[in-house]
């Protein structure tokens, strides 16, 4: 239920507001102010989740009440927005500096741009309340407790609920259940594996680095963004998603890609007025340089991504601008088309280009050209033949698995006893040295790198190792494979595993060494 305050002194214009309100689909509870004063007083209190505040452009109480509203630390971080009047625009520009989220012109406040700016203001409320329990979390960390370290700690926590949540999806997805739960856990681990991203994310920030680009498929990008797109376009617009028929794969930042992706395609939904529709369309392509437009590139295999829109195109002249941040094509229109010159950076960075084409009045080709690569990320491990479905059972071999969150030590063991290892645990490295000396044969050991008190999963290795020096190492943690062989020099030592992981990709990496072993 959202709780929304609407203040506007003129009772006719606050009517017509109301209606247009009741005849939007969501569920709300609305409180009236018909003063500037009243309204301030409600706001205090910190009980909304948005306001919409009617500022005229001759009336002069309600502006002077939002420069009050806008020159303080903002009432409980409330997002604002703004009604206007026709030649009001002046005034909304100038609070979108501060508190007010969006303005709409009172001619178009229909219950349908009603929907879209309350939406986005309740979205950033959310955003808001995190970020005030992110602030009180650093403030309570103490002066010898860096936010990058707190971040990094976070995305440790959250990396391990994922590791558990994910580990678990795949067992139930064993089971017998029916085709709709099926559905469910997939829709699931797909949301599991969004978190992870998320928490790369922050892991990145706590090493004050770059985000690190891996092997992905745009298909499965395109396709867990899908909902999103079609939420933003409503029921009028269509969407349409054309993934490539063969497998393809292009090395890039997974979280960056996605977020130019949903970006182009906002921009898209926001080029088309009523009804119309959007193409994301996959596909590969050759270039040699003989198209317009492409006589810069390098030649070579690109995969190709569409983002297409039947709205109201751009002239050659809006093309020239495109590419500037403040730029957008519609008039009165909430907010600055950012997602071009977003997208560009992007794919610039990743060694890859872009190509406008669009005719005013008959839509827009937004061209995505990213170089396909040639690697192959083990997802299932089965590509190349090299591991097949018999090398991922254990056959009792006996592995020894050490990890301090008791969720992943119980879940993973679990998973790893239904493929026939036998599997002993420890949660501590002192526990493990315990288990390895007491132990007459373990034939693989699986070890978080960062234990808790004394002892660390490189120290527990080379006990390991020590004493089966045939045995195989697989270093687990929330890092990226070459931070982790970087921050504890490990060398060639060992295989890596970053969480939250795959139960499929350990089966493989543990088939890998007991093969080479």
């Amino acid at each position: 239920m959202i709780k929304l305050l609407l203040i506007d002194p003129t009772e006719a214009t606050r009517l017509d507001t109301l209606k247009a309100l009741k005849k939007t689909k969501l569920k709300m509870k609305v409180a009236e102010a018909a003063t500037p004063k009243e309204g301030l007083a409600q706001l205090s209190d910190g009980k909304f989740d948005c306001a919409i505040v009617a500022a005229g452009a001759k009336n002069k109480f309600i502006l002077k009440a939002m420069e009050k509203l806008a020159s303080t630390s903002s009432p409980k971080n409330i997002p604002i927005i703004m009604l206007i009047d026709k030649g009001g625009e002046s005034n909304a520009l100038k609070f979108l500096k501060n508190n007010t989220l969006d303005y709409l012109c009172r001619d178009q406040a229909t219950p349908e741009n009603l929907t879209r700016a309350i939406t986005k203001a309740q979205a950033l409320g959310a955003l808001n309340l995190k970020l005030k329990k992110t602030q009180e979390k650093l403030k309570n960390a103490g002066e010898n407790k860096s936010a990058s370290d707190l971040t990094g700690e976070i995305a440790h926590d959250f990396n391990n609920l994922l590791t558990s949540i994910i580990a678990s999806l795949r067992m139930a997805c064993q089971e017998k259940v029916s085709e709709k739960a099926e559905k469910h856990i997939k829709e699931a681990t797909e949301a599991a594996k969004r978190g992870a991203d998320l928490t790369f994310d922050l892991l990145s920030f706590s090493q004050q680095m770059d985000l690190t680009s891996r092997v992905i498929e745009p298909n499965q990008i395109a396709k867990g963004v899908e909902g999103r797109i079609q939420k933003e376009l409503g029921t009028t617009r269509d969407f349409t998603l054309k993934p490539s028929f063969k497998r393809l794969r292009v090395f890039v930042d997974p979280i960056e890609f996605e977020t130019a992706l949903v970006n182009l395609a906002k921009n898209a939904c926001e080029a088309i007025n009523d009804y119309g529709h959007v193409t994301i369309a996959v596909s590969r392509a050759e270039v040699d340089g003989s198209r317009g437009g492409e006589e810069d590139y390098i030649p070579g295999s690109y995969v190709l991504i569409e983002v297409m829109d039947t709205g109201i195109g751009m002239t050659e002249a809006m093309q020239k601008k495109a590419l500037d941040p403040m730029f957008t094509t519609k008039k009165n229109q909430e907010g600055a088309g950012v997602g071009l010159s977003t997208a560009l950076g992007f794919i610039e960075q990743s060694d890859g280009y872009m190509k406008i084409e669009s005719e005013f009045g008959h839509g827009t080709n937004i061209k995505l050209f990213l170089p396909i690569s040639e690697k192959i990320e083990e997802k299932d491990g089965l590509e190349g033949g090299k591991i097949s479905a018999s090398d991922l059972d254990g056959k009792g071999k006996t592995v020894l698995l050490v990890e301090d969150d008791q969720n992943v030590l119980n879940v993973v063991g679990q998973a790893l006893k239904a493929k026939n290892y036998t599997v002993l645990m420890a949660p501590d490295g002192d526990e493990a040295i315990e288990i390895i000396l007491g132990t007459r044969k373990i034939n693989l050991l699986v070890t978080d790198v960062f234990l808790p008190n004394n002892l660390s999963g490189k120290e527990v290795a080379k006990n390991f190792h020590h004493k089966f020096p045939h045995g195989g190492i697989i270093y687990v943690s929330g890092y990226h494979e070459d931070v982790v062989r970087e921050k504890i020099s490990l060398g060639a030592d060992g295989e890596v595993i970053s969480k939250p992981y795959e139960i499929n990709s350990l089966l493989v990496k543990m088939a890998k060494l007991s093969k080479g072993n």
